[in-house]
């Protein structure tokens, strides 16, 4: 049985999930473009919809209902579901024989559609880049981008 002293919203959930990652951030374990991201994803979806529940009682139902009502692009929509899944992990970890309900939502299957296709430099752009880069920064460094170009990196 939990003490009810040890009840937890979804808010400080999330709120230590943050922290956690914060922290990360200044260890230069995680970018804080990804943090800013989680942060983002948590307050425009996640806590508006549940973050006055206590945590522990948080079902399946109401998190996948939550989510099926995000209308989004599937990328959008599937980093909404891994941040939650995230979140949720981190928490749960201090209740190990607590089933974890977020472990159950899947994002969607990405279409080759879906993907973002490459969108290279053409030859003249590349060499126009070049030219810049040796007037500006000298030879060594053009020819280091003159590799990366033509080399494919």
């Amino acid at each position: 049985m939990i003490d009810p002293s040890q009840v937890r919203t979804c808010d400080q959930v999330f709120d230590q999930f943050i922290e956690h990652c914060e922290s990360r951030f200044r260890r230069d374990d995680m970018a804080w473009a990804t943090v800013s991201g989680y942060r983002r994803v948590l307050n425009a979806l996640w806590r508006p919809q549940i973050g006055t529940l206590p945590f522990l009682r948080v079902d399946y139902v109401t998190l996948a209902r939550v989510a099926d009502a995000y209308r989004c692009s599937r990328k959008t929509y599937n980093n909404a579901i891994s941040v939650l899944r995230r979140a949720f992990e981190f928490a749960y970890r201090n209740h190990p024989y607590h089933m974890n309900p977020a472990r159950g939502l899947r994002g969607c299957r990405m279409a080759r559609k879906d993907r973002i296709r490459p969108d290279p430099f053409r030859i003249d752009e590349a060499e126009t880049l070049i030219d810049a880069i040796r007037e500006d920064w000298g030879e060594a460094q053009a020819n280091y981008d003159e590799f990366q170009f033509f080399a494919g990196l």
